[in-house]
């Protein structure tokens, strides 16, 4: 029987390849998708530029998770979780596509934009994991 963190990559591996498949099947099933074939927030960048800024940061996140996963909290496996799903469905689809298919159009005041639920992964892991920060006694992202 699995335990301890071999448990815990088993549960996030499977919710991991749940978030994509949701994320994917929200964007096959969206009638009005956008392709966005621009860099985040809509910044234009060679595709080379794009994705070696992708391998940059996502070699950056691995190398923190690898050295401190032992350390993490249930809620910073959930926000971690949710940020390499939602950035593996959008780079995989990037690769795939050329581009990404947003569909959800957001409109608060003068902020607007186009995201998809990978989007939505990625904000929100990374809110989880600043409020995560804020309320324990260390402060660090674990």
């Amino acid at each position: 029987m699995l335990q301890g963190d071999a448990l815990k990559f088993l549960k996030s591996g499977v919710f991991f390849v749940l978030l994509i498949l949701l994320d994917q099947l929200t964007k096959r099933l969206a009638n009005n998708t956008y392709l966005n074939f621009n860099f985040a927030f809509s910044f234009k960048l060679p595709v080379w530029l794009i994705f070696s800024i992708y391998l940059f940061v996502l070699l950056v996140m691995i190398n923190y998770c690898r050295k401190n996963y032992h350390k993490f909290s249930i809620v910073s496996w959930l926000a971690w979780t949710l940020i390499f799903a939602g950035a593996a469905s959008n780079v995989f689809e990037r690769a795939i596509l050329g581009s990404v298919r947003d569909f959800i159009y957001v409109h608060l005041g003068n902020l607007t934009g186009i995201y998809n639920l990978a989007d939505s992964y990625i904000i929100l892991g990374i809110v989880i994991l600043i409020c995560h920060g804020l309320t324990t006694n260390n402060g660090d992202l674990k």
